[in-house]
């Protein structure tokens, strides 16, 4: 199953923190836009708020927790931007032409 995961829940948010759970682990997600480099990260966070890996910039076209997976904190399946043109999500497409999804693990 695929998950999508809401960077911002308005068009004006350019940080948001909230938390999901995929593959059965309750993990949080911290986004934050810099308008320099034009460019949104993501920080994953334990089920109390700690940072447990991060910054990372939100890029399409790989899988934005491979090199966590040996942190047994991490959730085990992959999380990827899917953007209909291939480019890093700005602040306006951001959940909207480029989507941030996260793929189940196989089990």
């Amino acid at each position: 199953m695929t998950v999508q995961i809401h960077v911002r829940r308005s068009s004006a948010q350019r940080a948001t923190e909230q938390y999901v759970t995929l593959d059965g682990m309750r993990v949080g997600f911290r986004f934050r836009y810099a308008a320099a480099g034009e460019r949104w990260w993501m920080w994953l966070l334990s089920q109390n708020g700690n940072v447990i890996r991060g910054p990372r910039k939100l890029v399409p076209g790989l899988d934005l927790l491979a090199g966590w997976k040996h942190d047994h904190r991490v959730p085990p399946g992959a999380l990827f931007v899917h953007a209909v043109d291939r480019m890093p999500p700005d602040a306006d497409t951001v959940d909207t032409d480029a989507r941030l999804l996260y793929r189940e693990a196989i089990t």
